[in-house]
């Protein structure tokens, strides 16, 4: 993987917290060239003095800075990021066996320590939407293998930051105990064995997370 300077941001969409992401993004990004003490001044200048330019996109910070919204979800996330930020570069390194946070892109990087930010101290923000907008970035801002990297991390510190998302709508069986509708496949129809088992011949459908049919490997995303 290559350094790369702070990545061109989108302007402000119809998202705040996408939006805010971004901005986040560039601000962890600008905060790599400056020593510890100097983050909350560095942090202020890139805010307060966004980079402007006649270029495409180098005017996007600037926009994603205007809106008081975005800026206000940008400085939670980095001052969440800074005030945990050995726990969750420790969980990170962690997490990635191979790929240790000093290795990776900088854009890679600062977008794992913001997934990683958002499990931790953002505990009602669905772990999902947390993957989601990782992978976006990712695929967006980072290399061609980027997404792929940050999609097996992300859901591995996932797995180990948090418990599952609770079901959004769980809703109680009206019939607990159906009686079997004969030739429906739920019980034996019509000249069965009425001692067989109406379950043997299928197998049982293995569960598994949403997004992926199996555990994401960040070793292999990254190798």
């Amino acid at each position: 993987m290559t350094n790369r300077d702070t990545p061109p941001m989108a302007p402000a969409g119809r998202d705040i917290r996408m939006a805010g992401r971004e901005l986040a993004l560039a601000v962890l990004c600008h905060l790599e060239s400056y020593a510890p003490d100097e983050h909350d001044a560095a942090a202020t200048l890139v805010l307060d003095h966004p980079p402007r330019g006649e270029g495409e996109g180098e005017d996007n910070v600037a926009a994603l800075t205007a809106d008081a919204r975005v800026r206000s979800f940008a400085e939670t996330l980095v001052g969440l990021y800074r005030e945990h930020r050995d726990e969750i570069d420790a969980l990170v390194d962690a997490t990635s066996r191979t790929w240790k946070l000093a290795r990776m892109d900088r854009v890679d990087r600062n977008i794992v320590r913001i997934a990683a930010t958002e499990l931790v101290a953002r505990p009602h923000t669905p772990r999902v939407a947390i993957v989601s907008e990782a992978v976006r970035m990712a695929a967006r801002y980072g290399s061609e293998r980027s997404a792929a990297f940050v999609n097996g991390l992300v859901e591995a510190l996932a797995r180990r930051a948090r418990e599952p998302d609770p079901d959004p709508d769980p809703r109680p069986n009206p019939n607990p105990n159906p009686s079997p509708n004969p030739g429906s496949g739920t019980g034996p129809g019509p000249g069965a064995d009425p001692g067989a088992d109406p379950g043997s011949g299928s197998g049982s459908e293995s569960e598994s997370e949403s997004g992926s049919g199996s555990d994401p490997d960040p070793e292999a995303a990254a190798g």
